[in-house]
């Protein structure tokens, strides 16, 4: 998993320290295979993990809802409720999703 996880904080998840550059959303279908992977495996998430790939997740399904539905297909809405599950920090969350939000404005 540690492949998979440093897949989705290239894409944008907000975990690391502050970074300046533009998610890598060049290859969505491994951006939802990681995302996929990491999920299978959430329960060894630390919660600033869990927090920033649910803020992620949820700013690009809410903001470019047809690019996530096309990276997602059917499945969107179990990515979304299985990243939520056992997020509990609600302020941390905000302030990830609008900060990544801005940074997904960049590249879809």
């Amino acid at each position: 998993m540690p492949s998979a996880w440093e897949r989705l904080e290239r894409a944008g998840v907000p975990c690391r320290p502050a970074s300046r550059e533009k998610p890598d959303l060049d290859d969505v279908d491994a951006v939802a295979s990681a995302t996929l992977e990491v999920l299978a495996q959430r329960s060894i998430l630390s919660e600033r993990q869990r927090v920033s790939l649910l803020a992620w997740l949820r700013a690009w399904s809410s903001s470019f809802p047809s690019s996530f539905a096309g990276a997602f297909g059917a499945g969107a809405a179990q990515v979304l409720a299985e990243a939520a599950d056992g997020v509990e920090d609600v302020g941390r969350y905000l302030k990830l999703r609008r900060i990544v939000r801005e940074k997904l404005l960049d590249v879809l």
